[in-house]
């Protein structure tokens, strides 16, 4: 709803347009309310279950992985953005008479733009890290350490705050006092329009690539014929078929994650390369620009509040850990002696497979050990990286 410097006609059709939307509020209304009750759910639900995510991986040696250290640190990015909420609505309440200052307004949109960016660079990086995984498993142990991903982790959040920067130059409190105070937004037309389409870059760009990543993982689990892991023996090919199945239960629950990203993103995208282009604009175009923007709003704030959702319904691994977190060391104690004890039960069932498949004496047991070792050793220290 800025004032935009076009001339002639469209310029002076704007400005008439502006002023009388300014003799009233933007939005009715009961579609504050309506926004403010679907954002303050969200609100409810989002900040325990990112918290909670958070505090499951920090305190569970188990779920101290690679791909999980990722998902903790997304889940600190959306945990932050709810913060920004009460900012946002109370600008949408109160639109034409803003009053907290011009530094606020601009930290608002700052903050805003770094937790995007951020979001997206994790959303990349336990991809590329499932990739290496999947598709080049003999640099995945030497790439993949704990200690290089947390230095890649803490590097995503230093460079989120390169495209969100612009920010702090784009937005601010308008100086020319409106009827009823003044507005907080865009007050660099010219460079919010570079910024807009340098973000929309920033998001298209990197799923287009991530789209093709997952399209190559697909087609490595699929393909028996090209183990990564095991070839020849029965044992070997059981083993690997298990490890599959293990990465595409990971390989799924990570693209829900990218694709709800995607579609909760895409109408905010599609709406910034749209209404930057108009240079003509009349009152039901504003109408339209309204729902827009009130759409994109609501969506943001849910696609930072559903993946803990979708870590609760798809990884029983994190099921299982939240149920640590939330019971208590009793229960933890005991469900970890019960775990022990079935991997113990499947162990000794692969060791009489293999002594007694083919009634093989114990020249044949003791030549089939070092496999069965091997394999349960490689088992071990990937079983982290298939699993939430």
């Amino acid at each position: 709803m800025k004032a935009h410097n076009f001339t002639n006609k469209s310029a002076i059709t704007e400005r008439i347009i502006v002023h009388r939307m300014m003799e009233y509020d933007l939005f009715s209304t009961p579609t504050l309310v309506a926004v403010t009750a679907v954002c303050s759910l969200l609100f409810l639900v989002g900040v325990p279950g990112n918290l909670c995510t958070v505090l499951v991986i920090a305190r569970s040696t188990e779920m101290r992985t690679t791909t999980n250290y990722y998902l903790a640190s997304l889940a600190c990015a959306d945990l932050l953005t709810f913060f920004i909420l009460p900012l946002e609505l109370y600008r949408l309440w109160c639109y034409w008479d803003w009053e907290l200052g011009d530094a606020v307004c601009r930290g608002m949109y700052f903050l805003r733009e770094t937790f995007t960016a951020a979001s997206i660079l994790h959303i990349s990086g336990f991809t590329v890290e499932r990739y290496i995984a999947i598709c080049h498993p003999l640099q995945a142990k030497r790439l993949l350490r704990r200690g290089r991903v947390k230095v890649l982790i803490a590097a995503a959040w230093v460079l989120a705050v390169v495209p969100a920067s612009p920010a702090l130059l784009i937005f601010g409190v308008t100086r020319i006092q409106t009827p009823r105070g003044f507005e907080c937004g865009v007050v660099n037309k010219e460079l919010g329009s570079v910024m807009s389409l340098v973000s929309t870059s920033f998001f298209f760009v990197p799923m287009i690539l991530l789209s093709l990543l997952y399209g190559l993982m697909a087609w490595a689990l699929t393909d028996r014929g090209h183990s990564r892991f095991y070839r020849g023996s029965t044992e070997q090919t059981e083993g690997s078929r298990r490890q599959d199945n293990n990465r595409r239960k990971v390989i799924r629950m990570l693209a829900v994650i990218v694709l709800t990203f995607v579609i909760l993103w895409l109408p905010h995208h599609v709406s910034r390369v749209t209404f930057n282009h108009v240079r003509t604009w009349t009152t039901q175009l504003y109408q339209v620009h309204n729902i827009v923007t009130l759409l994109s709003f609501v969506l943001f704030y849910l696609s930072s509040a559903v993946n803990p959702i979708i870590y609760n319904m798809m990884s029983q691994r994190f099921r299982y850990a939240l149920k640590h977190f939330l019971c208590g060391r009793d229960w933890l104690r005991g469900a970890q002696l019960s775990s022990k004890s079935s991997f113990r039960t499947r162990l000794s069932a692969i060791s009489r497979g293999q002594s007694g498949s083919d009634g093989g004496g114990e020249e044949e047991k003791a030549r089939d050990e070092p496999q069965m070792i091997a394999m349960v050793e490689i088992i071990g220290d990937n079983a982290d990286q298939c699993d939430l």
